[in-house]
């Protein structure tokens, strides 16, 4: 076992290697020059890069020579996008939470789900105990709902299709009618509501962060516990949340007046 694991670490770093030395000019790289320049054997090369071609990470041109793929461009970009994200947000955020009293959240859409990168505390006796880096389902979550009313419909089926509507509490939407009736609204109304949907006692109120093409990369929301977030004070934060969320879009590119 300790053999397997020993050469499943050589092959990552050799591709990592690989990946580097690609990327350090903007010439393409025949199987031979790699292996020149690593002192790798022509035949490890190649499985390498069948493997790295599949997955996107490298592309073979006509001369058969090999570049960087689109995957790394799209990941690349994807982090620098959630970093400015992160930049532009945090002072909206922390207006927002003052404002509020309780702890607001940045989620951002990654693979058909929404991944916590920032968060304001609020300083209340009772707190949330959200992690930033974990993962948070898109239907049963503010956050999540906020951004499949502003996707495109065959991209939110297959979001559905990929993930399913797995039933996380007795509020959890679990049908594909109920889902598309609940983003409607959500459309109309500009915020979304987690109800309790994605953990007992806990409310949220979030809004999407669409960019200059008008497609949602993130969302936010105010949480809290029931006692406080009550659903008369729904609507109200809700206002606060979507006029948050249209100042971090506009300066990401969006310039509608309203979702």
């Amino acid at each position: 076992m300790k053999i397997e694991k020993d050469n499943s670490v050589q092959a990552v770093k050799r591709a990592l290697k690989i990946i580097e030395l690609l990327g350090r000019s903007r010439e393409e790289w025949g199987v031979t020059d790699i292996g020149r320049e690593l002192g790798l054997h022509k035949s490890t090369i190649y499985r390498l890069l069948s493997t790295m071609s599949e997955e996107g990470f490298v592309e073979q041109s006509d001369t058969g020579k090999y570049q960087l793929g689109t995957k790394i461009l799209e990941i690349g970009g994807r982090m620098l996008n959630n970093i400015e994200i992160r930049k532009v947000a945090m002072p909206f955020l922390l207006e927002l939470s003052k404002y509020v009293g309780e702890t607001v959240h940045l989620v951002v859409l990654h693979e058909g789900e929404g991944i916590y990168v920032d968060k304001v505390e609020a300083e209340n006796v009772i707190r949330m105990h959200s992690t930033i880096g974990a993962r948070v389902k898109l239907h049963c979550s503010g956050v999540g709902k906020s951004i499949l009313a502003h996707l495109p419909p065959q991209e939110v089926q297959e979001i559905i299709r990929k993930h399913g509507l797995t039933k996380i509490t007795d509020n959890t939407i679990i049908t594909y009618e109920a889902l598309m009736a609940d983003l409607a609204k959500v459309r109309k109304l500009g915020y979304a509501l987690d109800n309790e949907e994605n953990e007992y006692g806990i409310r949220c109120v979030a809004g999407p962060i669409l960019d200059y093409r008008q497609r949602p990369v993130a969302a936010l929301s105010v949480s809290g516990p029931t006692m406080r977030m009550t659903l008369e004070k729904v609507e109200e934060i809700g206002a606060q949340v979507v006029k948050t969320a249209l100042l971090i879009s506009r300066r990401m590119g969006y310039t509608a007046d309203k979702f």
